[in-house]
């Protein structure tokens, strides 16, 4: 018997035979995402990210504009932040949660570790449509940079679509964002302790 795939092409020599049957099967389609799936995704993501970034926009708008500046003034460090953070909580996390009078801060742990994630992507978004409008460093209302939020999340939403590069860039720019978060916060904090040891 002889079985072969329908890409293959049989080729049996004048002078050979095949005892027994001949069984053509069909070859294995690997079902690809069309681009309207991948650009469905993509508008979803934006909407998302976009109410994320609004919310946080409104609530904490300095906060947000300053994290944006110090990732533009500071990406390396920024980006630094965001690694040890991304890989360090999750074992926080597991050794909070062997304890059982730490599994509710574990909980707590891993609700702003999902929290930073979501807001560290709406960072660098926030920075680049800044950047691409020529926004001005003082203007920090929700109204004004709804545009620029708008334009990156567009921006990168897009490259993340792409094969290859696009999760590195989802990635990065994830890390990047959190990282700045957890930097200026820390900048903050640092300055609060030389503040109170100086006094």
């Amino acid at each position: 018997d002889l079985s072969y795939s329908q890409s293959a092409q049989l080729n049996i020599a004048d002078d050979k035979n095949i005892a027994g049957s001949i069984e053509k099967f069909a070859s294995p389609q690997f079902e690809q995402m069309s681009w309207s799936s991948k650009l469905a995704e993509v508008a979803f993501g934006v909407l998302s990210r976009l109410i994320i970034g609004m919310v946080a926009l409104w609530l904490l708008p300095a906060t947000i504009v300053a994290t944006a500046n110090q990732l533009k003034l500071k990406p390396g460090r920024s980006l630094l932040f965001g690694f040890g953070f991304a890989f360090a909580t999750p074992f926080v996390i597991v050794a909070l949660l062997l304890t059982l009078a730490g599994a509710p801060l574990a909980l707590i742990v891993a609700g702003a570790y999902i929290l930073l994630l979501m807001t560290g992507s709406i960072v660098p978004s926030l920075l680049l449509g800044r950047q691409l409008l020529g926004s001005k460093e003082r203007a920090v209302s929700a109204r004004v940079n709804a545009l620029p939020l708008l334009i990156g999340l567009v921006i990168i939403g897009l490259l993340s679509a792409l094969p290859v590069v696009g999760g590195l860039v989802s990635f990065v720019t994830t890390l990047a964002g959190a990282g700045a978060l957890l930097a200026r916060n820390w900048q903050r904090v640092q300055t609060v302790r030389t503040s109170q040891l100086s006094a």
